[in-house]
């Protein structure tokens, strides 16, 4: 018979049910056996040779006994007034007739009094209402009068400021004008000191006679025209200031080409002695 290499199919399972089967057992046994072993039960007596005394009664404390509330008072029972007599009914007396002049001059007393309070009252109001008018109008005129014032002052202080004004321009015009003056006359001045520098008096004149030319310049300095105004009496003098006029060009003029129109035309004066 030949047996092949290969398991048989369930040979296993077999053998892992056999093994589970006995390790079942094996524990049933141990566990039976510890389970019906018992220990034997010891009963143990006490001799005594006195007995002990009995156990004394314990005694509770009574409870307190309670204090019983007073009964509450009984109300008093009010005997019921006894209803006094009344007197017996007086009758009234009659009224006395009254005079119908009386009762008419009472009646224009009470309507005098009362017509009299009333213009009392109409006169308190309308003096009341009248200061109050006057005292509205003393305060109007007061506010009148301070707003008047008030202008005035205004007024007053911008005439002021005005004044000042026209004075500050008077005297800007007036330093202007000096300024002005003082720079003509520098000028001429040396526009003369140049002519004269050029003039040659004869040796045989006498005397500090004046001569008088009006010069005529150009923007540049340049003389346009020289006419004498009057002689100094002697013609060679003349002469020699009218040479001179023209020697002398371009005469000194300012920078400022606004300034010219002041030395467009000038009436030049010369004395040998100056």
């Amino acid at each position: 018979m030949r047996f092949t290499g290969e398991p048989e199919p369930g040979r296993g399972a077999a053998a892992f049910l056999a093994i589970l089967m006995h390790v079942l057992f094996l524990g049933l046994l141990v566990f039976g056996l510890s389970w019906q072993s018992r220990y034997p039960q010891v009963t143990t007596v006490d001799l005594w040779s006195n007995l002990p005394a009995p156990p004394r009664p314990v005694v509770l404390p009574q409870p307190p006994h309670e204090i019983e509330a007073a009964p509450p008072p009984k109300p008093q029972v009010k005997p019921e007034p006894v209803p006094e007599a009344k007197p017996e009914a007086k009758p009234e007396p009659k009224p006395e007739p009254i005079n119908p002049d009386i009762l008419l001059r009472q009646k224009a007393e009470k309507e005098k009094a009362e017509k009299e309070k009333a213009e009392k009252e109409e006169a308190e109001k309308l003096k009341l209402e009248q200061q109050k008018i006057a005292e509205n109008k003393r305060k109007i005129e007061a506010e009148q009068q301070s707003f008047v014032k008030e202008q005035l002052a205004k007024e007053d202080e911008a005439l002021q400021l005005q004044r000042d004004k026209e004075n500050a321009i008077q005297q800007l015009q007036a330093d202007q004008q000096a300024a002005q003056s003082r720079l003509i006359a520098d000028y001429i001045n040396k526009i003369q000191a140049k002519i004269r520098s050029y003039v040659v008096v004869p040796p045989d004149m006498k005397g500090n006679p004046q001569a008088v030319y009006k010069v005529v310049l150009l923007p540049d300095g340049e003389v346009l025209s020289a006419q004498m105004e009057k002689s100094s009496g002697f013609p060679a003098y003349d002469n020699s200031i009218e040479r001179a006029i023209y020697n002398a060009q371009p005469l000194p003029l300012p920078s400022d080409p606004t300034q010219f129109p002041n030395f467009r035309v000038l009436d030049l004066r010369f004395r040998p002695n100056d």
